[in-house]
């Protein structure tokens, strides 16, 4: 063969690419995926277990309380734990309303009301209704609390109440307007 005439042809095996790793980065990507994926179907599963479909979790409003600096107690949520309605909500800048009340004691009054979300601030704006119960500032309002107050049952709720309203208060009744907001009933168990 001569250097200036071409090789005669050979057969070769097709070429075959090696199987390629997975680099560092697409792993790691891909086990933060599966592992997100997981963690989502595992909080849905215990959302469900938690809340269930209508088992009187809270489902419905809850009207904006009043912001830091000024006086308020705030209903984060309710629900039916067994026959009793459990409203759980915090306080905060008490003490600026404390001399308000004979010898300074600052609680809670829940009332019941007939409202829709729209009137959820002048029912807290214009004071209490008739169906109201005194309570501490401790949450939950639910069952009976270490002064012997109780708080509101399916039975005491009845049929015509909507929502549940608190305000800052003293044990006979007396509210400070605008220091609350209201959330729906849930469903009676």
């Amino acid at each position: 063969m001569r250097a200036w005439e071409p090789a005669a042809p050979t057969l070769t095996p097709p070429l075959q690419t090696p199987p390629t790793r997975m680099g560092r980065g697409r792993r790691g990507l891909l086990v933060g995926v599966a592992l997100a994926v997981v963690v989502l179907l595992a909080g849905g599963i215990a959302a469900f277990a938690l809340l269930g479909s209508g088992g009187g979790d809270q489902q419905g409003f809850v009207s904006a309380c009043p912001g830091a600096g000024h006086p308020a107690a705030c209903i984060t949520s309710i629900a039916f734990d067994g026959n009793d309605l459990a409203v759980q909500f915090t306080t905060h800048d008490l003490d600026s309303v404390r001399n308000v009340f004979q010898g300074g004691q600052v609680g809670t009054v829940f009332f019941l009301a007939s409202i829709h979300e729209s009137q959820a601030g002048s029912v807290i704006g214009n004071g209490r209704t008739d169906a109201w119960l005194p309570w501490s500032t401790e949450s939950p309002f639910a069952g009976a609390n270490a002064a012997g107050q109780h708080g509101f049952t399916a039975g005491t709720v009845g049929d015509v109440a909507t929502a549940v309203c608190v305000l800052l208060g003293d044990a006979n009744g007396r509210v400070l307007t605008n220091t609350g907001n209201c959330a729906e009933l849930p469903p009676k168990p």
